[in-house]
């Protein structure tokens, strides 16, 4: 097989070589070339027309009759026929390079910005002893413990910085696949690729892959919970085990974020649609009724720690909210410029083409526009529910399915031009502010600072809980100690649940903290908590005071009791703020 075509001479006058070899060498040889003619070099093709001084005309016109003819070949008419650019390949090729790009973009770690403190709340759950992880979480977060218990195994490589930023990378390149299969199931291999490309491109994904948190996750289990519900609720021979899935995906969502029951909610009426619309039996809706009721008996208990936590959720208290909410979808949040005009339109009107077109109206309606105006009702009925994140996160993955349908409904000779176009606005609106990406809580850089400039007896004092796990994780290391046990007394609330838990289960799951401070270099020490201020200003001549900006200090809390204390310097790390009293 590996007889060179050249080399038949030696077959002729020498015995060295094989015949049998160079047989196959040739029968390979032809094999390929067979295949390039007829899928590559497309040389079944139709011919292209060929200017005549190539045709018989030449014969009857004098003046071509003296050109020079080629000689006949039988590849001629293929060379030329490749060198004719096909539209599809275009298509796929572009498709394929913005994938790549948008991979190349989530694979940039910018190690030197640090956690922020949404981060440090993650990744401090994550690094507890998986026995403490649950009771920590339902006593200091308010989401639920799914995404910080597969954040929890994945930190056994590593506990970095970097190793932790991975996992969001990951998540958010398997959605990419995931996409692709889902599509190419439903739909075409040009669908697929179509789809696979603005999801690669949409800021929103971007964003969520270089953020620990649970939204890079949350794409992977909405893109297949959309999956299965199409292949339970939209077919007449349904499994048994694709049940089982869809009610583990949707209790899997329901358990990693807050307000993912708003996402169930939806995939739920979408399922409705897909039942109505092909006229299903009863016993099919009472399938549906069967699992979306155990996903709500699954929602209560998530309800009912909500009440427990403040969410920090947004509320549009005018018509610009309203827009960057819309805007937000697309860019996950960004100042009213450019590029949040550019999110703004590209939302709007892929919801009002999306909602023209039979085939995208129910996914439009229960994907794209449903969630905000469920998220404005209740924020003008009861509370705010809208979390920018959470929204732009749940609508991503069905945008890039919508928009990849409109992309098929205009002619296939402007469709490379429309895609091309699409892509690149995409991509333009991160890459326009990616270099310039910062962390909003430097605790790094705050924690380098201020050990430079530590003295004995110096006490680091963070009253708020997440800016002390921020300082505590850079300035001692992930394993600074348990988050139950080092931590401020319990709230008024949460005394009134030990009392009905009762001390035996208290002690068992640790729930009451041991101590407000722990000790760092030097007779120096880092405290906790705003009922600690006194016993810090007793045994301190300086104090490190770690807080927001005063204007978003909750009521009650220091610098306004920091007694004779005087203020001797201030510095902000982006909205962390270092005060030294002396």
């Amino acid at each position: 097989m590996f007889g060179r075509l050249e080399g038949w001479w030696r077959i002729a006058i020498r015995y060295d070589r094989c015949a049998h070899t160079f047989f196959a060498a040739i029968t390979l040889a032809a094999t390929v070339t067979f295949w390039l003619n007829q899928r590559v070099l497309s040389l079944a093709a139709r011919p292209i027309p060929r200017h005549p001084q190539f045709t018989d005309e030449a014969d009857g016109d004098p003046d071509l009759k003296d050109l020079p003819r080629p000689a006949a070949s039988p590849t001629s008419f293929g060379i030329y026929e490749a060198a004719r650019l096909n539209p599809h390949r275009i298509y796929l090729g572009l498709a394929a390079l913005v994938i790549l790009f948008g991979v190349a973009l989530r694979l940039i770690v910018r190690l030197e910005l640090g956690l922020w403190e949404d981060e440090i709340i993650a990744v401090t759950h994550a690094v507890q002893p998986i026995a403490q992880i649950i009771p920590q979480i339902l006593r200091n977060d308010v989401h639920p413990p799914v995404y910080f218990l597969q954040l929890h195994f994945w930190g056994w490589i590593s506990q970095t910085d970097f190793w932790f930023k991975a996992n969001s990378i990951f998540w958010s390149l398997v959605a990419l696949p995931s996409l692709w299969f889902v599509l190419r199931r439903i739909g075409t291999s040009e669908l697929a690729w179509t789809g696979t490309a603005i999801l690669a491109a949409l800021p929103s994904g971007l964003w969520a892959s270089q953020e620990v948190r649970p939204y890079a996750w949350l794409t992977v289990l909405l893109i297949w919970s959309y999956y299965y519900c199409v292949q339970v609720f939209d077919s007449r021979h349904v499994r048994g085990r694709d049940r089982i899935v869809l009610l583990i995906l949707l209790l899997a969502i329901i358990y990693t974020h807050a307000v993912g029951f708003i996402a169930v909610l939806f995939n739920g009426l979408f399922a409705l649609t897909l039942l109505s619309g092909r006229g299903a039996p009863r016993r099919d809706y009472m399938i549906w009724l069967v699992l979306y009721g155990a996903a709500a008996l699954a929602s209560g208990p998530v309800l009912v720690k909500n009440l427990l936590h403040d969410a920090n959720l947004a509320e549009a208290s005018s018509l610009v909210g309203v827009m960057s909410w819309l805007s937000s979808v697309v860019t996950t949040s960004l100042p009213v410029a450019v590029g949040w005009w550019a999110g703004l339109l590209v939302y709007l009107g892929t919801v009002f083409a999306g909602l023209s077109v039979r085939r995208t109206r129910a996914t439009t309606i229960f994907f794209l526009v449903a969630p905000l105006v469920v998220a404005a009702g209740l924020d003008v009925m009861l509370k705010p529910i809208f979390k920018t994140n959470l929204f732009a996160t749940m609508m991503a993955p069905f945008f890039a399915i919508v928009l990849a349908h409109l992309c098929f409904t205009v002619s296939a000779h402007a469709r490379n031009t429309v895609v091309a176009s699409l892509l690149l606005v995409l991509l333009a609106i991160p890459i326009v502010g990616w270099a310039d990406r910062t962390t909003s809580t430097d605790f790094r850089r705050a924690a380098s600072d201020i050990q430079a400039q530590l003295q004995p007896n110096d006490v680091v004092y963070a009253p708020q809980l997440s800016m002390f796990w921020g300082m505590a994780w850079y300035m001692i290391g992930p394993n600074w100690g348990s988050a139950l046990s080092v931590a401020n007394p319990p709230s008024p609330q949460w005394s009134r649940v030990y009392d009905v838990l009762g001390p035996r289960l208290v002690e068992l799951f640790r729930l009451m903290p041991v101590t407000q401070s722990i000790p760092l270099a030097g007779e120096t020490s880092l405290v906790v908590g705003n009922d600690s201020l006194g016993p810090v200003l007793e045994r301190s001549r300086r104090v490190w005071l770690i807080t927001y900006p005063r204007v978003d200090l909750p009521s009650g809390l220091p610098p306004a009791q920091m007694g004779s204390l005087q203020r001797r310097g201030e510095r902000s790390y982006g909205r962390l703020v270092v005060s030294l009293y002396e």
